[in-house]
């Protein structure tokens, strides 16, 4: 059967070509749907990477801040004032301060005060503590956190630290550490959870160790305490296993420690243990990761801890699975107007994206700016939000960053490999005395003399320099030129860091103008000791020469009256003589101690040793005990050895003075020897009449004597010349006596002497 003339039907050439146009329409509608959804679908993709990337740096620089702060605080807490009293109180021999007189309990306590104050502030620390090296590095102030409260630790409570793992390499440590995460301990044995640690090493003026600041915290509270993530999954993993995942929104945090039983390495732990994988997007399973190490700007920390933030891919792509299969209905129910309804559609769906990604192309200021529709509650629209937020907190960050430079009180500039400056602060502006502007974009030879700029560049370039930085000129003065033509002394150091592959030069410049001043001031000053020095030499020379003379000649002519004029002198006369004699007697004497006075330190003893036995012997065969009275030593004289001089001298000045004012007729005089690790501690005690406390620092006067000098032939001088010889051998004297009955003499000698004439 055949159609009839002029009859439309499913055979004409309309019916096919309509056919053939809506089938090419279809088939264009289907492929451009197709082809949407792989575009859409790859840049979802992008989109969630760069999402994970930018929660995987917030996440990170978290926890920076947070290990930061906390090494920050037992920074702080080392320069108190309480530690450094404590040190020179715990030194002493009365265990006072020697500067303030202020006792090591008063220190140990306003330390504490400054712990409770410290942890108040500071929720998420369960401790603070100062150890002293000394007694197997035992606890000196320990405040705790309890369920209760915060608690000073009574000293009866403290303990000794010596054999802990968080301090076995502090004596090689340069500066503070975390230490590796164990379980807390009390007396030995496991007392509480996993605790991360700050230890801070604190060193006394000389450099020596003296003990450390060591902050606790519970290691998951810590970390949990430092994050604010948002419901979204993330798994923090650390160098020893230890990980953490956070569940997102309605699940839990759960914490995963490696000493525990029925710990298992976490499904991440290959990814995070493999540095390759760091600042890229991973496919784990069903999931997207973006691992990413957890760093600070000066490179100190060393947890080895990487936030690793995940992703559903099904949860990506599902806004684009759907998508896919409206444009699929509508393709077949409606093709000729699948094209136009797809195009809106997809304009509608991907706008967030669209306009998002024009602001990050402005630059920081457009993002800044960006604000997402609120109406939009569709998985791109959350997504757009998310992103938009954390790039804003970003920018944030990096505006926060530039300020902390544009006003830290060092200047900082930035050169370029070709010599040209980059970046300046405000401080490296304020010492060349230019404006910011003035200096952008020039090179960097501008701020130095002309005869030296012509090397400058050559020296950076070969300069074997990295990340810790290196000190320019160490062995010479360097000057920089400021804008006025004047120059100014700097000290300067650079180092090289890498950034998108590009090379960038960090100079670091102080201005060392007052400190060149105090120098010179030194300088003047040393001038004019040494000056003073030689007059004082000259003056002993006078004293020992020119005004004995006169002595000599009194003496000699008032001998030789007395034999001349024997037969006529009257008991008077007599009398005048003796005193005559006994007053030049007494003027050469002081003339002597005077001039050993102002010798002490400025001439050099033998250094010949000689051991306490002997040293004890000779003591005794030099010294006059009165009839009648005793003379006794203890202690581990057999064990000991001395340089014999000038602690000879010392010892039998304040032993002779124990006699020479005793008041009993069967007094006696003991001298004790203690072993003070570095020091040797003597001790002279008598039971004479005592010295009233008014006079204790009368006494090591010069010419100063507590009873008439007609009463005892003394010069005056003897505990001056004493006090002198133990002030430049490094040592330190004290008096303690009631005035009533007994004085005790006590004396901290170093074993190793240091250099007399310097100390004089």
């Amino acid at each position: 059967m055949t159609e009839p003339a002029g009859a439309l039907g499913w055979g004409s050439l309309s019916h096919r070509l309509g056919l053939v146009a809506l089938g090419v329409v279809f088939v264009v509608s289907l492929t451009f749907t197709a082809l949407f959804a792989i575009e859409v679908r790859r840049d979802a993709l992008q989109a969630a990477a760069a999402q994970l990337e930018l929660r995987a740096a917030l996440t990170a620089d978290q926890l920076s801040d947070a290990l930061l702060g906390m090494r920050n605080e037992a920074a702080e807490l080392a320069q108190f004032s309480p530690v450094q009293g404590i040190m020179r109180a715990a030194s002493a021999p009365d265990r006072r301060d020697p500067v303030d007189g202020t006792d090591l309990e008063a220190w140990e306590d306003l330390l504490a005060e400054v712990f409770l104050n410290m942890l108040l502030v500071n929720p998420e620390y369960s401790q603070a503590r100062f150890i002293g090296k000394a007694d197997n590095w035992r606890e000196l102030v320990r405040v705790d956190r309890r369920d209760d409260g915060i608690f000073k630790i009574p000293q009866a409570e403290l303990q000794q630290k010596g054999g802990e793992a968080y301090l076995a390499g502090i004596e090689s440590a340069s500066d503070s550490y975390f230490s590796s995460i164990t379980y807390n301990r009390e007396h030995g044995r496991r007392d509480g959870p996993p605790t991360i640690r700050m230890v801070h090493p604190v060193r006394d003026g000389s450099g020596t160790l003296f003990g450390a600041i060591i902050l606790n915290a519970p290691y998951e509270s810590f970390i949990s305490s430092a994050l604010n993530l948002e419901t979204r999954q993330t798994v923090i993993i650390d160098r020893f296993g230890n990980f953490f995942e956070f569940m997102g929104a309605g699940g839990q945090t759960g914490f995963k420690f490696f000493k525990d039983e029925g710990w298992r390495p976490n499904r991440l732990a290959g990814i995070a243990a493999d540095p390759s994988n760091f600042g890229r997007p991973i496919r784990q399973g069903g999931d997207l990761a973006y691992p990413k190490p957890v760093t600070d700007l000066t490179g100190s920390l060393d947890l080895g801890m990487v936030v690793i933030p995940l992703e559903s891919r099904e949860a990506i792509i599902a806004p684009v699975n759907r998508m896919l299969g409206i444009g699929l209905a509508v393709s077949v129910l409606l093709s000729l107007l699948a094209l136009i309804a797809t195009t809106l559609i997809c304009d509608k769906v991907t706008a967030p994206l669209r306009l998002l990604g024009q602001a990050v192309g402005e630059g920081p200021d457009a993002l800044r700016r960006y604000k997402v529709d609120g109406g939009r509650t569709d998985e791109v629209g959350q997504l757009a939000i998310g992103f938009a937020a954390l790039g804003q907190e970003l920018v944030r960050q990096a505006a926060r960053y530039d300020r902390i430079i544009d006003y830290a009180g060092q200047g900082v500039l930035t050169i370029d490999p070709g010599g040209t400056i980059r970046s300046v602060n405000r401080a490296t502006a304020r010492i060349f005395g230019y404006t910011k502007e003035e200096l952008l974009n020039r090179p960097v030879t501008l701020l130095m003399d002309p005869a030296k700029a012509r090397i400058h560049q050559r020296h950076v370039t070969t300069a074997a320099l990295g990340i810790e930085g290196r000190r320019m000129a160490d062995r010479r003065e360097i000057f920089g030129l400021r804008k006025d033509g004047s120059t100014v002394p700097l000290d300067v150091s650079v180092s090289r860091a890498e950034f998108d592959g590009e090379t960038i030069l960090i100079g670091i410049v102080n201005d060392i103008t007052q400190r060149k001043i105090r120098e010179d001031e030194r300088a003047a000053l040393v001038e004019a000791l040494e000056r003073s020095n030689a007059e004082l030499d000259q003056f002993a020379y006078v004293a020992a020469h020119d005004l004995k003379a006169p002595l000599r000649v009194i003496n000699n002519a008032s001998r030789w009256l007395e034999e001349d004029l024997e037969q006529h002198l009257t008991e008077d006369t007599r009398e005048s003589l003796d005193l005559l004699k006994s007053r030049s007697a007494r003027m050469e004497k002081l003339l002597d101690a005077l001039l050993e006075h102002s010798r002490i330190g400025r001439t050099e003893h033998a250094t010949n040793l000689i051991g306490g036995t002997a040293f004890v012997e000779e003591l005794t065969e030099l010294l006059r005990v009165p009839e009648g009275m005793s003379f006794e030593t203890a202690g581990p004289f057999d064990r000991a050895e001395f340089q014999r001089m000038p602690l000879l001298t010392v010892l039998l000045n304040l032993v002779s003075n124990g006699f020479k004012h005793h008041d009993l007729p069967d007094g006696h005089v003991r001298l004790l020897l203690e072993d003070a690790g570095t020091n040797w501690r003597f001790t002279v005690e008598d039971n004479g009449p005592g010295i009233d406390p008014r006079y204790h620092d009368k006494v090591f006067q010069i010419f100063q004597t507590l009873r008439p000098r007609d009463e005892v032939d003394t010069s005056g001088m003897g505990l001056a010349i004493v006090q002198k010889q133990v002030k430049v051998s490094g040592g330190s004297i004290s008096l303690s006596s009631d005035g009533r009955r007994g004085t005790a003499f006590r004396l901290s000698w170093p074993k190793c002497a240091p250099q007399r004439r310097d100390a004089a």
